[in-house]
């Protein structure tokens, strides 16, 4: 369903509390905000994976996009940055048709490279979602290690309409 309160993880979170089952969720999604009539684009500009916050990314220091192009066709990209003195790594994303032939980890070796090369950074991080046990073990094998961080939020003021300020002359 792409949004958070509400989605399909919040269905699985209250499955797996019913059954008692321990196990960490990350939900990912949109922004639980009310977007009246929001189009597509609202929604990626929100989220900030649109073409201007993909240009922020650019724009500030210490952040890149890297490219893996193959027979001049895109193969996979991914963004990497200086976040508090570590590399993160995110916006990771591999052709389907690609997937399983090297890239992916190519790539990865690349970034971490840049990060520690260029940046001369100790460490490079990621978020990723815990129910892909096949992506964790992709990054296990490349020498990352679960660090058992948690990521919790609360919403503390709800989401009210937008109210226009009055003009004036």
């Amino acid at each position: 369903e792409n949004a958070i309160m509400g989605g399909a993880g919040a269905a699985v979170s209250e499955f797996l509390a019913r059954e008692n089952i321990l196990k960490s969720v990350l939900h990912l999604g949109l922004p639980d905000s009310f977007q009246h009539h929001a189009s597509r684009e609202d929604l990626l500009a929100e989220a900030g994976i649109d073409a201007a916050g993909i240009q922020g990314d650019l724009d500030r220091p210490r952040s890149v996009i890297l490219l893996a192009e193959q027979g001049g066709q895109l193969q996979a990209c991914c963004h990497v940055a200086d976040e508090n003195g570590h590399g993160y790594f995110g916006m990771f994303s591999v052709s389907p048709t690609a997937q399983g032939g090297g890239i992916g980890k190519q790539l990865m070796q690349r970034a971490e490279q840049h990060v520690a090369e260029q940046w001369q950074l100790p460490t490079m991080q990621m978020t990723v979602i815990d129910c892909r046990d096949e992506l964790i073990a992709f990054y296990e094998r490349l020498g990352y290690a679960n660090d058992h961080t948690v990521s919790l939020g609360k919403r503390l003021i709800p989401d009210l309409p937008a109210v226009d300020a009055p003009h004036t002359n």
